[in-house]
């Protein structure tokens, strides 16, 4: 009897000190959520701009979606457009450019914010084949997402703990590599050139085959599903223009991106919809044969800031954006 006394203590005290050591783990995992949650609204953690593609067109969509940023001009896109840096712009310029991915994205966004004016230049060429990506769009507009990432921030993309230390620990070794050969940051091309006339040469190679039927139906069908979410925007009161980037001439002018040019002026005509006048002609220079190089990428955001924000033109039925030569 005494011996099952002593026993159903020993089992009643460990099961205490078991409940203890879990309430001990559960408070200070919520002290250091909470010191977390702190430093990153005291802007103590540093922002990262992601890691990888995929986090970084999440992070750019959160920072528009949570922040609230009220922009005279954003720019929905491809990759191409998010070569474009905004501050090269201007201030108040979003750049919603999606590596990867295309316009659809990015309108979705700005449709769901449900912004009342602005300018929004829409990229439009052969990447509006790419369909949109519902799985990021679900990441923000999931019901507990939004209102968790709304109000904690700490827990979005760009405030990931691993990622933060990740980010941190690549900074401090390209600092470190750049003060050992002791160049200029902004100077820096990331592209051999080698490299970029052998990528060139086979993009050159492979659009000189024309489209197929296939691809020129896809090309339309997603033209129509662009026409849809333009039309829903301009109801909100955006102004709307399209536009393409300029390229390699050689690119430019191959069977296959003059069929593209040709598909988009037939699907976007110029009396309805409003295209930005292309730039004066220049040599464009890319790392690949599509994306400009950073000089050329800033040249071109100089031209939208002069076209866009410091004297805006006026709305005229033009060609559009091609290069065709």
């Amino acid at each position: 009897m005494s011996l099952s006394t002593s026993n159903s203590k020993t089992v009643s005290t460990d099961s205490t000190s078991e409940i203890r050591s879990i309430y001990r783990a559960i408070s200070i995992g919520l002290l250091l959520l909470l010191g977390y949650h702190v430093l990153v609204k005291q802007r103590v953690v540093p922002a990262t701009s992601g890691i990888n593609q995929a986090q970084s067109n999440v992070i750019k969509a959160q920072k528009y979606v949570y922040e609230n940023p009220s922009p005279k001009l954003i720019l929905v896109g491809s990759s191409l457009t998010a070569t474009i840096k905004p501050k090269d712009i201007g201030s108040h310029v979003i750049n919603l450019g999606m590596a990867g991915g295309s316009s659809q994205t990015g309108l979705e966004i700005v449709k769901k914010e449900k912004l009342k004016s602005a300018i929004l230049l829409v990229e439009i060429n052969e990447t509006i084949e790419r369909k949109l990506d519902q799985q990021l769009l679900d990441s923000i507009y999931e019901p507990v997402s939004h209102f968790s990432q709304l109000h904690f921030p700490m827990l979005r993309q760009e405030y990931k703990p691993v990622d933060v230390l990740v980010q941190a620990v690549k900074n401090r070794l390209k600092s470190a590599k750049k003060e050992e050969k002791n160049e200029p940051p902004a100077q820096a091309e990331n592209f051999n050139p080698k490299l970029r006339e052998k990528v060139l040469a086979q993009q050159i190679s492979a659009k000189m085959q024309p489209l197929s039927q296939s691809e020129r139906q896809t090309l339309k069908s997603a033209a129509k599903s662009i026409k849809t979410q333009i039309a829903e925007l301009q109801k909100q009161g955006l102004r709307i223009i399209l536009y393409d980037l300029p390229g390699e001439k050689q690119v430019k002018n191959t069977i296959e991106e003059k069929q593209i040019q040709q598909i988009m002026r037939e699907e976007f005509p110029a009396d309805t919809y409003e295209w930005l006048p292309a730039p004066a002609f220049k040599n464009w220079v890319t790392s690949d044969g599509s994306h400009l190089v950073s000089s050329d990428a800033q040249a071109y955001a100089v031209f939208l800031r002069d076209k866009l924000l410091k004297t805006p033109f006026s709305v005229s039925r033009n060609p559009g954006t091609t290069q065709l030569e």
